[in-house]
């Protein structure tokens, strides 16, 4: 499992009644982020 795949199954877990398209874009957004720092 990726630190990637961790993250987004925690953030899944701990954000479990917000909408999912919602969190999908946000997990996309950080995960652009992140991109640079897990290489």
């Amino acid at each position: 499992m990726s630190k990637l795949q961790a993250f987004q199954s925690l953030a899944r877990v701990y954000i479990a009644d917000e909408n999912l398209t919602v969190l999908e874009s946000t997990i996309h957004q950080i995960a652009s982020q992140l991109h640079f720092h897990y290489e």
